[in-house]
């Protein structure tokens, strides 16, 4: 995760897309996740084409805008 975000900051672009589509996972580990985006992306518009379950839906709340269709879905965090 660390290198990826190190990859696109080289970019130089302040503004981000986020394709998520996630079963979820930990928690922990997904909110992690959220505060290294958060922390290193000035606005970033996250799309989710299917599913943003449990921890993809705690990394969801990291953007600052929400694309989603008729087939997008979220579901409740599991902690």
């Amino acid at each position: 995760m660390e290198d990826s975000i190190l990859n696109i900051q080289k970019t130089r672009q302040i503004d981000k897309l986020l394709l998520l589509n996630s079963f979820g996972g930990q928690v922990s580990s997904s909110f992690k996740v959220a505060q290294a985006i958060r922390k290193n992306f000035k606005y970033i518009t996250v799309f989710i084409p299917h599913i943003a379950a449990s921890g993809g839906t705690l990394i969801v709340l990291c953007g600052n805008e929400l694309v989603m269709g008729d087939m997008s879905n979220l579901t409740p965090i599991d902690v």
